[in-house]
């Protein structure tokens, strides 16, 4: 899968980079067109990736002659944030328009902030010139609340039971119920207060997400088939 977490990080990036950068060619070539884009937010044992890596294919196949869907997750929104020549390019490939609008977005979103924050600021910025290209799937981060005033956007939710996310974890990394527990709290609690500090808001909100999804009861591809609607539904397919 082309969004994974893996030691081979640069050579997610890399593949990432590339069908990246045939979006920022499209984009260069019809300037003012919007594409929508996705968030997702999971609380820790929900099956976040299989439901992107779904998505992801279903949305691709969907429009197989325009550019790609990508996908990327914290890790390596993270690692790209830093590399300030990726996002010169991505900035550059926005219009005019979007560009003055990821300004006040920036301004807004960190005004009164201390120099902490800074940290985050180069996060932010990349998760939304991404947004504002579009055909991207944004995984954490706060990504819904950073990209919030964005138009043509879905921000989905991913939560579950206890004892689903921690039978999910059991599998996953083979280790018994009581690890799972303190592996589950300790990284949901990151992620809480990483959204909570950065971002003044609590990433468990609804108010967040347009669509909230029981994973215990909805398999990742029910999930994919239901945003791909939503998304018809919404008319986020039609060029404008």
């Amino acid at each position: 899968m082309p969004f994974t977490l893996s030691p081979q990080v640069d050579a997610l990036i890399a593949m990432q980079v590339g069908k990246l950068t045939e979006q920022l060619r499209k984009r260069r070539e019809e300037a003012r067109r919007a594409y929508p884009f996705v968030t997702v937010s999971r609380e820790f044992g929900c099956q976040g990736y299989p439901f992107s890596e779904s998505l992801y294919k279903k949305l691709n196949a969907r429009s197989p002659e325009d550019a790609p869907w990508t996908v990327w997750d914290r890790e390596l929104i993270t690692k790209v944030s830093k590399d300030t020549g990726l996002n010169k390019e991505l900035i550059e490939a926005l219009s005019g328009e979007h560009r003055s609008q990821l300004t006040q977005v920036r301004d807004e979103f960190f005004a009164g902030r201390p120099n902490d924050f800074k940290v985050y600021l180069a996060i932010f910025q990349t998760m939304s010139t991404m947004a504002m290209n579009g055909r991207v799937i944004l995984m954490g981060h706060g990504s819904a609340i950073a990209t919030k005033n964005l138009p043509r956007s879905v921000h989905v939710r991913l939560y579950g039971s206890l004892q689903f996310r921690l039978e999910g974890l059991m599998r996953a990394h083979h280790i018994p119920q009581e690890e799972a527990l303190r592996l589950a709290r300790t990284r949901e609690a990151e992620r809480e207060d990483f959204v909570r500090r950065y971002a003044n808001a609590d990433v468990r909100d609804p108010l967040h997400y347009h669509l909230m999804f029981k994973n215990d009861t909805s398999t990742p591809d029910e999930m994919a088939e239901t945003v791909i609607r939503f998304m018809e539904v919404k008319h986020l397919f039609e060029p404008r």
